[in-house]
């Protein structure tokens, strides 16, 4: 059950990369999260859903946000890497 959930997320989180704009990758200079989540999410929710069965519909939340927040700790190393 969980397997395709797991298969998703990898396609998201490139999907996600994808779809990051100048504008964003602006704010998370400065730290800042939210302009990230608020343009990716509703894409990624609407993509996972149509990507899951129906039974397994109910994951679609999950793997939008962690898809998300690997597109941020991708970033994240890239820019400090460090730190990492």
């Amino acid at each position: 059950m969980y397997e395709k959930r797991t298969a998703i997320i990898p396609i998201l989180f490139i999907f996600a990369m994808m779809l990051l704009e100048e504008k964003i990758l602006n704010e998370l200079k400065r730290g800042e999260l939210s302009p990230l989540y608020s343009e990716l999410y509703r894409p990624l929710l609407i993509y996972a859903s149509k990507c899951l069965t129906d039974e397994l519909s109910f994951l679609a939340e999950d793997c939008a946000q962690e898809a998300i927040y690997k597109a941020y700790k991708e970033y994240e190393q890239k820019m400090c890497p460090i730190a990492h």
